[in-house]
């Protein structure tokens, strides 16, 4: 089974650091502490920050501010984690953020542009995971060039003046459904079809070839193993 394959090779070759480590010694550990945040940590305070509101207009200033600090790209990075611990916080604060956005205030929040772009990614994100997951054991892990590129495309989505707000949100409105164990994010709409550049950005050469580098930039950024590396294949990223 092909599927099944790629997971099992995903699972070997590539591991989002949680803040632990296998040397006997601890060095490697302590070390990736000094220099990063531990999401051991982040994400449950992301969590109780997010669930603790109650009011309709605490929330979508809650849910507004999680998005533009960074707290739910972050959070979409961990769901490629290897523990299955960390995909499941990560899980719920998305999962707690999609809530938020879905209520009144939220939706009336004129300063948030991207909501509507960051909810379709969200929804088609979640519909994947659901359709792929054993609820036993959790959120299958994502592959990573999947969680890398949407949390680059909500970093993206934070300004349309970002160069890749046209692309991240092309992306997002095609993506009805999500098929991340197959599918390379990206591609058709950063190479192959620059129609969403136009919808959403300036019909500028200049911005394009901008656009399409930071898209460049997130798949070879993204891409950790065999498992991306045939998805960026099958559409036709790779000779």
């Amino acid at each position: 089974d092909e599927e099944e394959e790629d997971e099992d090779e995903f699972g070997d070759d590539y591991e989002v650091e949680d803040g632990m480590s296998e040397d006997e010694d601890g060095e490697g550990e302590r070390a990736w502490l000094e220099t990063c945040y531990d999401p051991r940590f982040v994400l449950p305070a992301c969590y109780n920050a997010l669930a603790s509101v109650g009011d309709d207009e605490d929330d979508a200033r809650i849910a507004r501010l999680a998005f533009e600090s960074g707290g739910v790209a972050y959070a979409a990075a961990a769901l490629s984690s290897k523990r299955s611990e960390t995909r499941a916080i990560a899980a719920a604060v998305l999962g707690t953020f999609s809530e938020k956005l879905a209520t009144g205030a939220a939706s009336q929040d004129r300063g948030f542009v991207a909501r509507p772009f960051v909810r379709t990614l969200l929804d088609a994100t979640f519909a994947a995971l659901k359709e792929a997951s054993d609820p036993l054991r959790g959120p299958r892990r994502l592959p990573c060039l999947w969680s890398s590129v949407i949390a680059r495309c909500f970093d993206a989505l934070k300004s349309p003046r970002h160069p890749g707000f046209a692309v991240a949100a092309a992306h997002a409105v095609r993506r009805a459904i999500a098929r991340p164990w197959h599918d390379a994010p990206l591609v058709r709409d950063a190479f192959i079809n620059d129609q969403g550049i136009k919808n959403f950005g300036d019909d500028d050469a200049r911005d394009k070839v901008r656009a399409r580098f930071w898209a460049f930039e997130c798949l070879v950024d993204g891409a950790r193993d065999a498992h991306d590396a045939r998805a960026l294949k099958r559409a036709g990223a790779l000779s």
